[in-house]
Parts: C-alpha cells; sequence; structure tokens
C-alpha cells in the first residue's frame, strides 16, 4: 500500500525426488506494519511419502510487538500413518516478556487409535522467572477408552526455588467409571529440603459413589 507500505511476503517450496517422488512443503508467511513493524511468521510443513503416503504437519507462528518485543510461538505437529492413520497432535506454546523474560511453556500431546480411538492427552507447563528463575511445571495425563470411556487424570506439579532449590511434588489421580461414575482423587506431596534432604509424603485418597456419594 502506497501510504502504510505494508508488506506480506508469501513463499512456497516444493522438492519432488525422481524416484520417490515425495513433495516437501515450505510455506513462510511475514506481514509487516509500516509503524510498529511488528512481524507474523508462519510456517507450514508438509512431507509425504510415495508409498504410505504419511503426511508430517509443522507449524511454527510467532508474533513480535516492536515496542516490547514479546514473542509469542505455537507449534502444530501432526502425523498421519496411510494404514492405521493415528494422529499425533504436539503443540507448543512459549510467550516471552522483553524486560522480565518470562516464559511459559505449554505443550499438548493427543494421539488417537484408528479402531479404539483412545485419547491420551498431555500438557506440560513451565514457567520461570528471570530473578529468581522459578520453574513451575504442571503435566495433564488423560486417557479415554472407546466403550468403557473412563478417563483417568494425572497431575504433576514441581516448584523448584533457585538457591534452596527445593522441590515439591503434587500429583492428582482421578478414576471415573462411565457408568457409575465414581471418582478416585489421589494427590501425593513430596517436599525435599536442599541441605538436610528429607522427604515428605502426603497422600489424599477420597471415593466417591454415585447414589449414595460418600467420601472416604
Amino acid at each position: 500500500h502506497p501510504y502504510t507500505s505494508p508488506c506480506l511476503w508469501v513463499t512456497f517450496l516444493c522438492v519432488k525426488h525422481p524416484y520417490t517422488s515425495p513433495c516437501l512443503w515450505v510455506t513462510l508467511l511475514c506481514v509487516e506494519h509500516p509503524y510498529t513493524s511488528p512481524c507474523l511468521w508462519v510456517t507450514f510443513l508438509c512431507v509425504k511419502h510415495p508409498y504410505t503416503s504419511p503426511c508430517l504437519w509443522v507449524t511454527l507462528l510467532c508474533v513480535e510487538h516492536p515496542y516490547t518485543s514479546p514473542c509469542l510461538w505455537v507449534t502444530f505437529l501432526c502425523v498421519k500413518h496411510p494404514y492405521i492413520s493415528p494422529c499425533l497432535w504436539v503443540t507448543f506454546l512459549c510467550v516471552k516478556h522483553p524486560y522480565t523474560s518470562l516464559c511459559l511453556w505449554v505443550t499438548f500431546l493427543c494421539v488417537k487409535h484408528p479402531y479404539i480411538s483412545p485419547c491420551l492427552w498431555v500438557t506440560f507447563l513451565c514457567v520461570k522467572h528471570p530473578y529468581t528463575s522459578l520453574c513451575l511445571w504442571v503435566t495433564f495425563l488423560c486417557v479415554k477408552h472407546p466403550y468403557t470411556s473412563p478417563c483417568l487424570w494425572v497431575t504433576f506439579l514441581c516448584v523448584k526455588h533457585p538457591y534452596t532449590s527445593p522441590c515439591l511434588w503434587v500429583t492428582f489421580l482421578c478414576v471415573k467409571h462411565p457408568y457409575t461414575s465414581p471418582c478416585l482423587w489421589v494427590t501425593f506431596l513430596c517436599v525435599k529440603h536442599p541441605y538436610t534432604s528429607p522427604c515428605l509424603w502426603v497422600t489424599f485418597l477420597c471415593v466417591k459413589h454415585p447414589y449414595t456419594s460418600p467420601c472416604l
């Protein structure tokens, strides 16, 4: 545009081999604004094999602001097999702040089977502080069965301090049955001291029945 002069770049790359004829697609997208000059990068990668025809999709997204320069990275990965057609989704999210250098990592993993279609969700969350280097890890795990549809949730939480390096582990486990819908909660807590290294384990167990709803 003559006044705002934004620039939109789109690049397509395709490489073919003469015998196997795989095709590698790479797409780069960059949008720039004339005043704030933010840059939005989007990358698509697709690899196909001529016989099995699996498809590997990789997407990279980066958004930068001109003044604060935060960077938001989002990655999508999908792998498909030609016969059983499972799909593996992996998502990475990283947000950085320009002054505190805060980094937030979020990972999503989902695996599906073509016949029984179970879904395995795994989430990793890590937050780091620039001065104390505090790291907070949170993991979510959910497994579902196609017929009974039970759901198993597992959560891991670890907090580390930069000087004393204690580690606090917290685990939540919840199992639900599709017909009776009981819920079993199990929590593990472990605290370690950096010098004496004692370990404190605490376990919480709660079972609820769908009709009488007692809690143990």
